[in-house]
């Protein structure tokens, strides 16, 4: 998938969460800029489009256990993070990671 800035920020993905108790200096690495703003306008909805995503995969992944194998075990769902060097793959990690646990808590 492939989103403008303007195709995503229309999209249905937008989330209300607190964000202003993240502690954005363990989360940042050096010289990497991140907003509040922009966590809440991209990696809000991202959080939220995930997490249907991997809602569905589990959802998907039982049902098909269930019917074909009668067990109960998911796979994990992997996200992978590419890009150059220090172009903020860890500060992306880290807040992805932060997000998804605290909107996700089970």
């Amino acid at each position: 998938m492939k989103f403008t800035k303007e195709e995503w920020r229309n999209t249905n993905f937008k989330l209300d969460m607190d964000t202003s108790h993240l502690n954005l200096e363990e989360i940042i690495s050096l010289n990497d800029n991140l907003t509040n703003s922009e966590i809440n306008e991209v990696y809000l909805p991202l959080i939220n489009f995930l997490t249907n995503k991997v809602k569905f995969h589990k959802d998907y992944s039982f049902d098909i256990n269930n019917k074909l194998q009668n067990k109960e075990n998911t796979p994990p769902f992997i996200i992978g993070i590419s890009g150059g060097v220090s172009v903020g793959k860890s500060t992306v990690s880290r807040l992805l990671l932060s997000l998804l646990q605290e909107y996700n808590t089970d």
